[in-house]
């Protein structure tokens, strides 16, 4: 009966805990404790939408707590830039009540001098220390004490609470008419209890109400190509003060002109040391367009010349309408190029064409001639006076003259040479023809008022100069003390005298150089002559290379002046075995110079001299 109970108790048990657990238990001694006779509970598997929302209920407690971090760390940056803004407005912030004020005019005129007062004023509580004001001017405003400046500094030292202090200055102003200028200044200071730098800005803008020059320029409206017209330049001084004025004049285009009042030092560019006060001066030109060429503008800058300083003032500009000529006129050659040889001849092709409306009638072509002409070179089928130098043609000897008709063109040609030889004591020699066409017979085209057209036009080349080079070795020499063994031998060493001679024609010289390369068995003693200046050589005794520099060499050596020299000694040795006469002592030499005026390149290569050459020149 008892068994039949327990067996039953025990079924029980075992159908509780698999509804309670879903397993069967053990059963092994120790590993199930009976309570009630119930096994102890296991945890139970969770359903998957028990899972899904356990898994929902992490994430938002994860959430939760990310959130809280994320706000701490907030807070902690609030805190920290509001301590930083805090620490940085303590040591940083303007301390009130110090000013700064710049006094004086406002509005000024150019070069004369105005004095300002400067006035720091401390109203605060602070003393202010190693203090100092800075100035600072911009373009066109200069220190009367000192043109050279653009900035200033004036230390101030220590200023205390509740007092001021004043800086007076000296200043002038260049600019012109309503040009603004500035004057800027700083006053840094410190405080003794701040280790921390201040700084208070001011400017002051002042208007120029006057300039220092006041200029006008006349010209044509419109002009035709190769009409001579008049432009000129009226300069005033405007102020109290003697200047100067540099004034230069571009024109575009191919603009040239015949006469220039006052003659100018460079090609359309003028210095004026000096100009009183409320006086003028005037440049006058007249000249033409030798081409067409679209409205060309004239610029002008004119530069003030004060306290030895050149400052620019302003840049004028005017604009001339170029019209084509109902009547042209021109001048051709050949060759073409600009800079020509002497003794060569020249042909000119002087034409002309009828673009006019009308016919013209008994017109006269005369082509005169300036620079050194040869006239017994001339040849042409026009009249020749050489009272003026001129060729004249008119219908007695160039029929179609008589009548020009409407769209017509002719021509003539001249051939000349220039002169044989460079007039001695000249320089920058030009060969300049200029024809002349007139006619009584007005094209309605042409508004004038005289009662004959007269048309120009002209043609300038330069006559490139010449440089001459002899060669010279010596031994005997009554400059220089030479040495060993004459004739050479062989083994022996003996120094020589090398001469170079340079003869200058025409124009001045620029640029020259001298190279060659000194051979085995010779080499310079550091003995030289004339005007060789060892500054100016490059030589690699090693490598043989010699490179000589010459700056300048006016024109007239060999003929109103000696030859430019340079000598350097050399010492030549002769091999132990082998014909001396084959030796080379001075191998070719390279000269290359530039002419000063002509711009061109000259080239000369001499012959190598050996033995045999000694106490002989060359000339090349």
């Amino acid at each position: 009966m008892q068994e039949d109970f327990n067996k039953n108790n025990e079924g029980f048990e075992e159908k509780l805990s698999e509804e309670l657990y879903g397993i069967k238990p053990s059963s092994r001694v120790g590993k199930i404790k009976k309570i009630w006779g119930i096994q102890k509970r296991k945890p139970e598997k969770l359903q998957p939408w028990e899972e899904f929302e356990s898994e929902v209920e992490s994430l938002t407690i994860f959430k939760k707590n990310i959130k809280k971090v994320f706000v701490a760390i907030f807070l902690l940056f609030l805190i920290s830039v509001s301590a930083f803004i805090y620490i940085f407005y303590y040591r940083a912030v303007y301390i009130r009540g110090v000013n700064l004020n710049i006094l004086g005019v406002e509005e000024v005129n150019s070069l004369d001098e105005y004095e300002y007062a400067i006035k720091i004023e401390n109203n605060s509580n602070y003393q202010l220390v190693d203090s100092k004001l800075e100035i600072n001017l911009e373009k066109g405003v200069f220190f009367a004490d000192d043109i050279e400046a653009e900035k200033k500094i004036i230390n101030i030292g220590d200023l205390d609470p509740k007092t001021s202090r004043e800086i007076r200055s000296r200043f002038f102003f260049i600019g012109n008419l309503n040009e603004i200028k500035k004057i800027k200044v700083a006053y840094i200071y410190y405080t003794p209890k701040r280790n921390q730098e201040y700084k208070t800005e001011k400017e002051l803008i002042v208007s120029i109400k006057k300039e220092p020059l006041s200029l006008q320029i006349y010209s044509p409206s419109k002009v035709f190509v190769n009409e001579f017209f008049n432009f000129s330049i009226k300069l005033s001084n405007n102020t109290s003060k003697n200047l100067g004025f540099k004034v230069s004049v571009n024109f575009q285009g191919n603009y040239e002109a015949d006469v220039v009042s006052p003659p100018y030092e460079r090609k359309y560019e003028w210095t004026f040391n000096s100009i009183s006060p409320n006086s003028s001066l005037e440049i006058s030109m007249i000249g033409k367009y030798l081409k067409y060429v679209s409205n060309p503008a004239v610029y002008v800058d004119v530069n003030l010349i004060y306290l030895n300083r050149i400052l620019p003032l302003k840049t004028y500009s005017v604009g001339i309408n170029i019209l084509e000529s109902p009547i042209v006129l021109e001048i051709e050659s050949r060759p073409e190029s600009n800079v020509v040889d002497l003794r060569f001849p020249i042909t000119y092709v002087i034409r002309w064409t009828n673009k006019s409306s009308i016919t013209l009638n008994n017109v006269k072509l005369k082509v005169n001639f300036e620079g050194p002409f040869d006239y017994e070179t001339l040849r042409t089928d026009g009249y020749f006076d050489p009272y003026e130098n001129s060729i004249i043609w008119d219908a007695r000897n160039k029929p179609s003259l008589a009548n020009v008709s409407p769209g017509s063109s002719d021509y003539v040609t001249i051939s000349i040479a220039p002169t044989k030889e460079y007039p001695i004591g000249k320089k920058d020699l030009e060969l300049q023809i200029k024809a002349t066409l007139e006619t009584e017979s007005i094209p309605p085209e042409v508004q004038i008022l005289s009662k004959k057209l007269s048309i120009q036009t002209q043609l300038t080349k330069k006559i490139k100069g010449d440089i001459n080079v002899v060669t010279e070795l010596l031994y005997n020499d009554p400059q220089v003390k030479n040495t060993g063994p004459y004739p050479l031998v062989n083994g022996k060493p003996t120094t020589l005298s090398f001469y170079l001679k340079f003869y200058t024609y025409g124009e001045d010289f620029q640029n020259i150089l001298v190279k060659t390369k000194i051979p085995i068995g010779v080499k310079l003693t550091g003995v030289v002559g004339g005007e060789f200046n060892y500054n100016k050589l490059q030589y690699n005794a090693e490598t043989g290379d010699f490179v000589y520099q010459i700056d300048e060499i006016s024109v007239g050596h060999g003929s109103i002046y000696e030859p430019y020299s340079i000598m350097f000694q050399i010492e030549v040795t002769p091999p132990l075995i082998g014909n001396i006469n084959n030796l080379v002592i001075i191998p070719p030499i390279e000269i290359s110079a530039q002419g000063k005026f002509s711009g061109e390149s000259f080239k000369i290569k001499t012959n190598e001299l050996q033995p045999f050459n000694i106490g002989y020149p060359f000339k090349y």
